[in-house]
């Protein structure tokens, strides 16, 4: 049994939420689903560190696209609690794909300054299901309710029978 094989069998769905459903060969940076759509304002709020090779995003455009649409208190609380990452982030590509082996729904984030909504349908095309929600990119900390109603859902879906 590969780790393949038992990531399948351990996980019955995977979720993803205006996320990056990547293919072979793909990257956060480059992703061939929504090639020629349009971008956002993410580029702009991005502050790459020659020093340490970290990606941290600018203090006041960066939650703004993040977190527009999630109540001030929790947007700067949640605001607060951002870190740099490694640049390799963005150029990481998966070494097996998951979604080719196991069941998936996407969420499309319609008013997503993130990851632009067209680029998330393209994605979303390889799910097995998609929904549209009408937020911007961070539901978890803006409607963390719907949230965990459709992981409910999902898994309730997905229970084992027998």
């Amino acid at each position: 049994m590969t780790a393949s094989d038992v990531g399948a069998v351990l996980v019955r769905e995977l979720l993803y939420v205006a996320a990056f459903q990547l293919d072979e060969g793909e990257s956060v940076s480059r992703t061939r689903a929504g090639q020629g759509l349009p971008d956002t304002r993410l580029g702009e709020a991005l502050r790459l560190s020659e020093d340490d090779g970290e990606v941290g995003l600018d203090p006041e455009l960066g939650p703004q696209l993040l977190y527009r649409h999630v109540p001030a208190d929790v947007a700067t609380q949640a605001a607060a609690r951002l870190r740099p990452v490694s640049r390799t982030v963005f150029r990481g590509v998966p070494q097996s794909i998951a979604w080719r082996i196991v069941p998936s729904t996407y969420v499309v984030c319609t008013a997503d300054e993130v990851i632009h909504p067209e680029r998330q349908r393209a994605m979303a095309r390889r799910a097995g299901r998609s929904l549209e929600w009408p937020c911007g990119h961070s539901p978890a900390t803006g409607r963390p309710d719907q949230v965990a109603d459709l992981i409910a859902e999902r898994v309730g879906a997905r229970r084992p029978t027998g």
